[in-house]
């Protein structure tokens, strides 16, 4: 098609009227708008425009918009899980202790109480958990941390006095741990299998979970609870910490990072849409992030990822 006319804004600006009146009257020749006589755009009447469109294949009208979360996730590197923690003990230890700390770190803490209470099977393979031997009994564990006491067992046997929060007052995170065992143990929960099969009991798992909340240091936004049932073999949770929060933000081009929920609801519908579950999407953007320079004086990155990702 010729377009035999072409106007700059300001022209079009004052004939606009002239042009929709022909329109009206049915002369449907389209107009172009540009600078220095240059086609940079077309008016056309809408009868005009529905009439080419129509011709077009309804399928190949208008490209879906890329979904910028789905083009980031293209550039991780996303795989299956492979292994896990072998006793509750060591996942709660994991997750009271990685909130603000340096995974390496954690990883080393679980290891010392590993070598402390002789646990010879530390990770399962996953998919062959029963093929773990010497599940410890976690009643055995919070008996144990109990008769210890919570500074015995932050000072000399986990060797970390980390606080369940910045203030100095907090309480040392060696109380979340017993308190979280004792939690558990109460409600019945002294082995991954029981773990496993509360998740799948919606009733008892919110009751767990509203008792496991008011451990000292859950924060508002569950991040520790999302990230405990993870490491008991949840695949379809996350973490939404600052890190998966920052891939989230810098993905969609925001100026300030989004919140946890927002983040956790992002990640899982992502992971969704590229076929994988939020647990590996979760990892993959962890392993990516931690590579990546962080920005002067903002956060900690958790270290290692244990070499299995436990």
């Amino acid at each position: 098609m010729i377009i035999p006319e072409t106007l700059s804004v300001r022209d079009a600006r004052v004939r606009l009227p002239s042009i929709l009146e022909r329109f009206r009257a049915g002369d449907h020749v389209p107009v172009a708008l540009g600078a220095h006589g240059r086609p940079e755009a077309v008016l056309m009447s809408a009868d005009l425009f529905a009439e080419l469109t129509a011709a077009i294949p309804a399928d190949s009208r208008v490209a879906a918009p890329v979904d910028p979360l789905v083009a980031a996730a293209a550039a991780l590197r996303v795989e299956p899980r492979t292994r896990r923690w072998a006793h509750l003990s060591l996942c709660i230890l994991d997750a009271v202790y990685s909130i603000g700390q340096r995974y390496e770190h954690v990883v080393e803490i679980c290891n010392r109480y590993a070598d402390l209470a002789g646990l010879r099977d530390r990770y399962l393979i996953v998919g062959e958990s029963s093929k773990v031997t010497g599940e410890q009994d976690l009643c055995s564990f919070r008996d144990w941390a109990v008769q210890r006491g919570a500074d015995r067992l932050a000072e000399e046997d986990l060797q970390c006095r980390n606080r369940t929060h910045r203030n100095r007052l907090a309480p040392y995170k060696s109380i979340a741990v017993i308190a979280y065992a004792d939690v558990l143990c109460r409600h019945g929960i002294t082995s991954l299998r029981d773990a496993a099969d509360l998740l799948t009991d919606g009733d008892r798992l919110a009751s767990v979970e509203a008792d496991l909340r008011r451990v000292p240091g859950n924060g508002l936004n569950d991040i520790r609870l999302d990230y405990f049932w993870m490491l008991v073999g949840d695949d379809q949770r996350i973490k939404p910490d600052t890190m998966v929060r920052r891939w989230v933000g810098d993905a969609l081009g925001l100026r300030s990072l989004p919140t946890a929920a927002d983040a956790r609801a992002h990640v899982v519908a992502t992971a969704r849409k590229i076929g994988c579950t939020p647990w590996e999407l979760d990892h993959a953007i962890w392993l990516h992030q931690r590579r990546t320079p962080r920005p002067a004086g903002r956060g900690k990155w958790k270290g290692t990822d244990l070499s299995g990702n436990a």
